[in-house]
């Protein structure tokens, strides 16, 4: 629980930061899902699959937990012009 209070904390900074954006709370979510888009879909599929699996256990949890802080860390992407 640790981890993912920690995981939580650093996203909703980041959330916060100057780079993602203007405008009220949804707007910066959106710009900052958006900025890390690969990242959250891979997320989305790693708990698509702990959803849709039959048996978990502490290595499947592991697995998620190392995701989510990947995502928590990752610094946002931007297209070149």
């Amino acid at each position: 629980r640790d981890d993912l209070d920690s995981q939580q904390r650093a996203m909703t900074v980041s959330v916060l930061q100057p780079d993602v954006g203007e405008g009220g709370l949804h707007e910066r979510l959106d710009s900052w899902l958006a900025q890390r888009q690969g990242q959250v879909e891979r997320w989305r599929g790693m708990l698509g699959e702990l959803r849709g699996g039959a048996a978990t256990d502490y290595a499947m949890y592991a697995v998620a937990s190392r995701e989510l802080q990947d995502l928590a860390q990752a610094a946002p992407t931007r297209e070149r012009l």
